[in-house]
């Protein structure tokens, strides 16, 4: 292998890590929305299309043709970024749970990808935790378990639905717009990739939250805690906004590798009851407002 041939290999590795970083730096910068990477996986045999033009170049007299290969792959993702892509009507099923007459707390749960969120606290009717709709009705449903004191509904399935090949598959996408029971304190707890959209908790008693995942973009709007409440966000290339009454404590703790918290982690003259946030991963952004 001649010198010439290893330069033109490096050249080419490098042009993929400019190019691929630069629309992260888009991403973190909110010129691009984290759902950009989630229409992009569709596309993704442009990746077996650019490992074959180097397999093809890198040993011919002419491999500087190797940079076809980034040439081909942020082409790809530049076309996307240019011309996202238009959700066909939604197929809404209608879906529910009950509230078990014991109940005194609850627990929303679920692992999802490819979803829009659209979950919002409201008043229903005392015999129901959930109402609403969902795309995909037969695939997508509620389950409730848990204890008749302490229920459990889980959004979805009880599998995780996060590999590749399932989420780049053509009409995976989901939405859920769902009415929550605004009259018990509520756990939230859920995994999430590629996923979208807001929580409207203001009028809800709210426990406990956990979002664990990747690549999300979601903001969550929540009331003045009744006591100090955990918000936990775990994962990678997260961008979550936070809104709570401007007068409400927020302590965050992060930990981890390039994460960014923007907006006031602290009030001043804040008093009673604290948000104390737990933000760890990588590469995520935290932006905490006020109404």
């Amino acid at each position: 292998m001649s010198d010439t041939q290893i330069v033109w290999r490096r050249v080419s590795r490098g042009i993929h890590f400019i190019g691929l970083g630069a629309f992260l730096l888009l991403c973190t910068q909110g010129v691009l929305p984290w759902s950009f990477w989630r229409e992009a996986l569709p596309y993704w045999p442009v990746l077996l299309v650019g490992l074959g033009l180097r397999m093809i170049f890198e040993r011919t007299r002419a491999p500087a043709l190797i940079l076809l290969s980034p040439l081909v792959v942020l082409g790809t993702l530049a076309y996307v970024s240019r011309h996202p892509a238009q959700p066909a009507p939604p197929d809404w099923t209608r879906v529910g749970t009950a509230r078990p007459e014991k109940a005194k707390r609850w627990t929303l749960a679920g692992s999802l990808g490819m979803a829009e969120l659209d979950l919002q606290a409201r008043h229903l009717p005392k015999n129901r935790l959930v109402e609403g709709r969902v795309t995909a009705g037969d695939r997508h449903r509620l389950d409730l378990g848990g204890s008749r004191e302490e229920p459990r509904v889980r959004l979805g399935t009880e599998e995780p639905e996060w590999s590749l090949l399932t989420l780049a598959a053509p009409g995976h996408d989901q939405r859920w717009d769902l009415a929550l029971s605004q009259e018990l304190p509520l756990d939230v707890n859920l995994e999430l990739a590629f996923a979208g959209g807001q929580i409207d908790l203001a009028s809800a008693p709210v426990a406990d939250v956990e979002i664990e995942g990747a690549f999300n973009d979601l903001t969550l709007r929540l009331g003045a805690p009744r006591t100090d409440t955990r918000l936990a966000f775990h994962g990678a290339f997260n961008q979550i906004k936070v809104i709570v009454p401007g007068t409400t404590p927020v302590r965050v703790n992060s930990d981890g590798f390039l994460n960014w918290v923007d907006g006031r982690p602290e009030p001043a003259k804040g008093t009673g009851p604290v948000y104390r946030v737990e933000f760890e991963g990588a590469f995520n952004r935290l932006a905490v407002r006020s109404p």
